[in-house]
């Protein structure tokens, strides 16, 4: 593979984050094997003369591939997952049985952007897909807040609820209005932790995160 077909390959790798965690403690694990199997090269060496000054020598060789090429693997996943930015990753969900019967969209914070205003009987959401291009965001023709709570200055909360209307998606936007029974105290804070993205002849997707964000009067 071209260099430059390899670099577009890792820039669209989408992993988690515990997984890229994963990869660099198990690189980490190769450097520190390494680490000691030349110790014990160089304790041959002292020990058995010429030979064991080979053996090192094979050894220092071969091992110095081995970290080389695991850590041009660690790095180049950890760059291509820093410039294609933090995305999101599909999650099935499975029955006891094992079956999968539907899914979810597992973090997705740095894909929507969420501002909010409170009007006197509502809190107006507008949220944003920043990929309206990629999925799943391209797909849902309307979009509705899953779970939010509004939090006071204090941080208590006075406000929670579930699946609000469904609203229009348009150009990657769309307007979603929270219901309420007397206007928002000053200095709250909305916090989202899901979206439900739907469209037409598919089943209903969760988007689920974290989107927080202060009341604008």
């Amino acid at each position: 593979m071209h260099e430059n077909d390899l670099k577009s390959a890792v820039e669209r790798i989408r992993m988690p984050e515990e997984m890229c965690t994963r990869i660099i403690r198990n690189c980490q694990a190769c450097l520190e094997n390494d680490a000691a199997a030349v110790h014990q090269a160089s304790k041959t060496s002292a020990q058995g003369g010429q030979g064991g000054i080979d053996m090192k020598k094979r050894t220092l060789h071969s091992k110095g591939k081995i970290i080389a090429a695991a850590a041009a693997v660690c790095l180049c996943l950890v760059m291509g997952v820093s410039a294609a930015g933090i995305r999101g990753y599909y999650k099935n969900i499975t029955n006891w049985t094992g079956a999968v019967t539907g899914g979810v969209y597992e973090q997705a914070n740095e894909e929507i952007q969420v501002s909010a205003s409170a009007a006197e009987r509502e809190i107006m959401v507008t949220a944003v897909f920043v990929y309206p291009q990629n999925a799943p965001f391209r797909e849902f023709e309307s979009l509705r807040i899953g779970a939010y709570q509004l939090l006071d200055a204090s941080g208590k909360v006075v406000l929670s609820g579930e699946r609000t209307d469904l609203s229009p998606v348009a150009d990657g936007n769309a307007e979603i209005a929270i219901p309420m029974e007397e206007p928002a105290p000053d200095g709250c804070k909305l916090v989202i932790t899901s979206f439900i993205g739907e469209s037409k002849g598919d089943q209903p997707l969760s988007v689920n995160g974290t989107w927080e964000c202060t009341l604008s009067h």
